[in-house]
């Protein structure tokens, strides 16, 4: 009788613990499919029609993860990179320093410098 309560024990702490393993997928909710097609039209848009130097920075400081306002020494300049006409936003946050060539006709991220290192 002891060994049948213990294997039922050990079956079901076996269960628990299965059962509160996360399979590694995610979720996808309601508010992030939004969020995504949000995104998404807003980057047809302005593949569309382009983009304007606030817009520029919009993107800028969303890829760096910080808001315009914590920004030191902002800078946007107009020109040319990898054959592309860009605007140029370079910024120091919190000691380091930033530059973003945003594609003026996508207002896609055509390279980004993060301390002096290139990131893409």
């Amino acid at each position: 009788m002891k060994k049948l309560i213990v294997l039922i024990c050990a079956i079901l702490v076996c269960a628990l613990t299965f059962s509160a393993c996360s399979s590694g997928t995610k979720e996808t909710t309601k508010s992030e499919e939004t969020t995504a097609a949000t995104q998404a039209a807003s980057e047809t848009t302005a593949a569309a029609s382009g983009v304007d130097e606030e817009g520029a920075k919009a993107v800028a400081f969303e890829d760096a993860g910080i808001k315009e306002t914590a920004a030191e020494n902002l800078s946007v300049t107009e020109g040319e990179k990898k054959g592309e006409a860009v605007y140029t936003i370079t910024f120091k946050w919190s000691g380091f320093e930033y530059e973003y060539s945003i594609s003026k006709a996508t207002g896609a991220i055509v390279e980004s410098i993060f301390d002096g290192e290139v990131r893409k």
